[in-house]
């Protein structure tokens, strides 16, 4: 084994030049290049990082700061300074207190004070700038070491004067369509495009009895009965597929259903707010207006059936009469052989004449006999009388096993007019070959239908019906029956009336309850 293995301490020598110097000069040179290099790099990142952090922090859309614990300014960006009016010099190393001022610090005390406690804080305030006062939404975050020692905090401050002003405008517009809302005479109701009420005002709360609470947010299928809420989701279905704007600008009448399962009848025009997506519908009660319609009608009838059993009983009779003592008298002027006899021919001729239009104005005024099945029997006489008088085939038809009783003689004379207008309509523009009336029961409904195999029209949804077809709307709608006309060029009419059993049942059944 050498020396050196048994001897592992430095010779003497050089425990003295390690013990003199420390260490080796040309190490500690090194050394120190390295660290210079290090600095360097260390410094040059920290140049690039503060560059990036400038550059990001003066495009942030919003004021920043940095303050320390002291509340002192140390750094800004450039939308500070462009708020404040100052450059960043200017503003840096002034007090929180020195730049908001008094009514500015004020606001901003408390909330500098927890974040300088370690909580992050947000709130909104107003604070006066050179260009005026700003609504500023605020955030601090406080900057904490891993000790938990705050050392100051950032701030991040964005102008939320213009939002404040829209919605301030908002708030206010909303106000006053609320206001205009609940102190429409008529209801009114919004829905999106899936059918859900968004808003429901006043009138409609006691139109239908829900409270808006109870209404908004549900499916407007609540306020319809059937068939109108199917109807209204195969609208809904078909207006989202093609595009089809059936109802809307249209004014249309329906039935309602309230709160408590009672009907109604209404009137609604629909109309869209394309921007918010939403349908708005307009919607009057015609209850009122309906049991005054129908009021006028049954006076109309009683009067119209009064007038024309006077003619039958008085004038008919009358007439009836004279016609035979004219040929009572020209008997006997016969057997005395008087030569003006043969006169009373032209008499008598006349005079039954006479007795035959009395008696079909009197048939006109009172067209349906005083019986449940008055109705069937009125309309099989209208159809043999157009057969006989203009040549065109024309059949009523019913079931005998479903006869369909009609008691209301109000309800009873609107149906006869509605199809003898049907008919008139048919033989007048249709120019068919065969017409057929049918009266029959379908389930909870009663229908009456007029069809012919003639040309047809064109169906026009822009208010563009003769007169004609709008009073058979306004006939149906007086008896709460539905109406509904289809029609192609070339291929006939159907002219279709649907009511309920109970409107046929009892005079006034249609009447709405106060």
């Amino acid at each position: 084994m050498s020396s050196d293995e048994h001897n592992p301490l430095p010779e003497r020598g050089e425990r003295q030049r390690d013990s003199a110097s420390g260490a080796d000069p040309a190490t500690t040179a090194d050394e120190l290049r390295r660290l210079n290099e290090a600095l360097e790099q260390r410094s040059a990142e920290l140049e690039r990082r503060e560059r990036e952090f400038r550059t990001l922090a003066d495009n942030v859309p919003a004021l920043f700061s940095y303050l320390d614990a002291d509340q002192r300014y140390r750094y800004v960006n450039r939308r500070y300074e462009k708020h404040w009016g100052q450059p960043a010099a200017e503003i840096v190393g002034k007090t929180a207190a020195q730049l908001l001022g008094e009514q500015g610090y004020a606001a901003a005390r408390p909330h500098i004070e927890r974040v300088l406690s370690g909580e992050q804080v947000t709130y909104q305030a107003e604070f006066q700038f050179a260009d005026g006062p700003h609504t500023m939404q605020v955030s601090y975050v406080p900057d904490v070491d891993e000790r938990g020692k705050v050392h100051g905090f950032f701030t991040l401050v964005d102008d939320i004067t213009s939002l404040t002003r829209a919605e301030h405008g908002l708030r206010e517009r909303e106000c006053r369509l609320r206001a205009i809302m609940d102190t429409a005479p008529d209801a009114v109701i919004t829905i999106d495009h899936q059918g859900i009420i968004k808003n429901f005002n006043r009138a409609a709360e006691t139109m239908f009895g829900y409270a808006a609470a109870e209404a908004v947010g549900t499916n407007v299928r609540l306020l319809m009965p059937a068939p109108y809420c199917d109807e209204h989701d195969d609208y809904l279905a078909r207006y989202h597929r093609t595009g089809e704007r059936h109802m809307i600008g249209q004014r249309r009448e329906l039935r309602g259903r309230r709160k408590d399962g009672s009907e109604f009848p209404l009137e609604v025009t629909v109309t869209e707010v394309d921007d918010a997506g939403l349908f708005v519908g307009i919607t009057r009660d015609l209850s009122a207006q309906r049991r005054l319609e129908k009021e006028v009608a049954r006076a109309s009838t009683f009067e119209q059936e009064r007038i024309g059993q006077e003619i039958h009983d008085g004038l008919g009779q009358k007439l009836t009469a004279l016609s035979m003592m004219a040929a009572s008298l020209k008997r006997d002027l016969a057997r005395q052989n008087v030569p003006e006899s043969t006169t009373l021919n032209e008499l008598i001729e006349h005079l039954r004449q006479a007795t035959e239009e009395a008696r079909a104005l009197s048939r006109g005024l009172a067209p349906v006999p005083l019986t449940e099945q008055g109705l069937a029997a009125a309309l099989h006489r209208l159809a043999e009388d157009m057969q006989a008088a203009t040549g065109i085939a024309c059949r009523f038809e019913s079931d005998p096993r479903y006869p369909v009783e009609v008691r209301n003689r109000t309800t009873a004379m609107q149906l006869y007019r509605i199809v003898q207008e049907a008919v008139h309509n048919a033989i007048k523009h249709g120019k068919p070959r065969n017409i057929t009336i049918r009266l029959a029961s379908t389930g909870r409904f009663a229908e009456l239908q007029v069809s012919d195999d003639g040309t047809g029209f064109r169906a026009d949804n822009d208010g563009g019906e003769g007169f004609g077809l709008r009073i058979m709307r306004y006939r149906a709608a007086i008896v709460g029956a539905e109406l509904s006309i289809e029609s192609t060029p070339e291929s006939g009419t159907l002219v279709r009336c649907k009511l309920s059993p109970l409107d046929l049942q009892r005079e006034g059944a249609n009447d709405e309850e106060e």
